[in-house]
């Protein structure tokens, strides 16, 4: 998967108020590497140029959505919202 289809993938899930491309490209960049040095996580560093094996470009986009949601959340202690509106236990 190209990154632009990485890219695209994420505004379809993440939908609307989104930050920049330039943000989410950066994100997918910083989840990128980080996959890889898992996967190489035995070497001192990972070969050059390698590029997020298929089988983790799923998590390499969830974990971008994982990301984006927590933006803003920073500090956040606690949520008086435990249930939906209307709901209880």
């Amino acid at each position: 998967m190209t990154d632009a289809s990485k890219l695209n993938r994420l505004k379809i899930l993440l939908g609307e108020d989104l930050p920049e491309d330039s943000v989410l490209s950066e994100y997918l960049a910083m989840a990128g590497e980080e996959i890889i040095n898992w996967l190489y996580i035995r070497r001192d560093q990972p070969p050059e140029g390698v590029a997020v094996p298929t089988a983790y470009e799923q998590v390499q986009i969830m974990s971008v959505i994982a990301a984006v949601n927590i933006i803003g959340a920073e500090g956040d202690v606690g949520s008086t919202n435990v249930f939906p509106e209307g709901g209880d236990m």
